[in-house]
């Protein structure tokens, strides 16, 4: 299928989609944060928009328990990310779908070092996405086989510290490996989301039987395109949300979801 051509309109509903999203996001995860301040979306040409966090800057959450309802422990987790939308309509309605994305995550300790608030490296993630195979590329230009579609790597210091408030927490000494790339159901900005509300927050999960409020996901919020589930899914669609375990269930064990709530395909 073609994209469409992009204008300033659609640049505006997108910008208003994330800075909503983003804001609510920090809003249940107790962040005193304004990320909507942090990203800027572009025109890249006239049938592609970018955006992505700035430079020095990241999404930051929380604190958060580290384990749901224990005080005991908690961590912050800063998010930088990136990502190419392109526009299509279907059945009379202007969807926004991401050819591109990358999403970094680091996850910082709070500790206390000589009666001083510090952070900890403790974990980093990175999600990546490419529709049109170019990150499948390797440096030679030659095709990597085998490449995931959708995939995620261990890395806890792909956040750079810069990004990380004015905290100054040390780099993990080890050099990770690109190895293992690890198959996952795709990953965004909203996908990490829902999954960080799950683990560390998930009653506002489980009362709301999805996503905290209708408001967090906008109507214009991309989704990923159709064809990028045709290799190797047999057609099936696979969202992040359908991989969790919902605790309201119908009689016959079927969970029981408010579709306004969750992200359609």
């Amino acid at each position: 299928m073609e994209w469409e051509e992009v204008h300033g309109g659609d640049k505006a509903k997108l910008t208003k989609a994330y800075a909503t999203y983003l804001n609510n996001l920090a809003k249940e995860t107790e962040s005193d944060d304004s990320p909507s301040k942090n990203f800027t979306i572009d025109l890249a040409d006239e049938h592609t928009i970018t955006i992505e966090t700035d430079e020095g800057t990241a999404v930051r959450l929380g604190p958060v328990p580290y384990r749901p309802q224990d005080e005991s422990t908690k961590v912050e987790i800063y998010i930088q990310f990136a990502m190419t939308i392109g526009k299509r309509t279907k059945d009379g309605s202007e969807n926004y779908l991401i050819s591109k994305s990358s999403t970094e995550m680091v996850y910082l300790k709070l500790i206390e070092t000589d009666g001083e608030e510090a952070r900890e490296r403790v974990q980093g993630l990175h999600f990546d996405f490419d529709l049109n195979g170019d990150q499948a590329n390797g440096d030679d230009g030659e095709q990597d086989a085998n490449h995931p579609i959708f995939h995620a790597q261990y890395n806890p210091n792909c956040v750079d510290t810069s990004a990380l408030k004015h905290w100054d927490p040390a780099e993990h000494e080890r050099s990770y490996p690109a190895f293992p790339r690890i198959p996952c159901p795709p990953f965004d900005v909203v996908s990490v989301g829902y999954m960080i509300l799950n683990d560390h927050l998930p009653d506002t999960i489980i009362e709301s039987r999805g996503w905290p409020s209708e408001e967090i996901i906008q109507e214009h919020i991309p989704r990923f395109p159709e064809e990028s589930f045709e290799h190797g899914f047999g057609g099936q669609k696979m969202v992040s949300e359908s991989w969790y375990v919902h605790h309201c269930i119908r009689d016959d064990g079927t969970p029981i979801l408010d579709e306004n709530r969750h992200r359609p395909i």
